[in-house]
């Protein structure tokens, strides 16, 4: 899963959102499986909210994709702007599951929580600026 989460990192950087957007989204894959066969309730809680934020990622870097497949001027195709709509409840959600982890005890899954917790808040904004930059009403 986190090679996964590198590899799409590696591919938005070099401007391959199509790309990311697939490695973004077997990572999602991958953590919802394991969610699913985890006993322990915290670390069901975390992996489901892992799962939610990368598809929050996933549905960005779609977005992303077909609006530079129409030419990467505004207005957007209606697409790409539902996919950042689906994106913004996506990640809404993950910050719901991650912020309800009892974070009391340190440990592995709380470190994990914050993080996913604190990227899926700059995603926040990244949605915004890009249904700015696409025109999406």
């Amino acid at each position: 899963m986190k090679r996964l989460e590198l590899q799409a990192n590696e591919l938005i950087v070099i401007g391959d959102p199509n790309g990311a957007a697939q490695s973004i989204g077997k990572a999602a894959m991958m953590a919802g499986i394991i969610a699913k066969q985890e006993p322990d309730e915290t670390l069901q809680k975390l992996y489901t909210g892992t799962e939610v934020f990368f598809r929050t990622q996933e549905n960005g870097y779609r977005a992303l994709a077909i609006f530079e497949q129409a030419g990467g001027q505004p207005p957007a195709p209606n697409g790409a702007c539902r996919l950042l709509n689906l994106a913004k409840q996506h990640n809404s959600q993950a910050l719901k599951i991650l912020s309800s982890i009892d974070r009391t005890i340190p440990s592995n899954t709380t470190y994990q929580a914050k993080r996913y917790t604190t990227q899926s808040q700059e995603w926040t904004d990244i949605l915004q600026e890009l249904q700015a930059d696409f025109d999406c009403s």
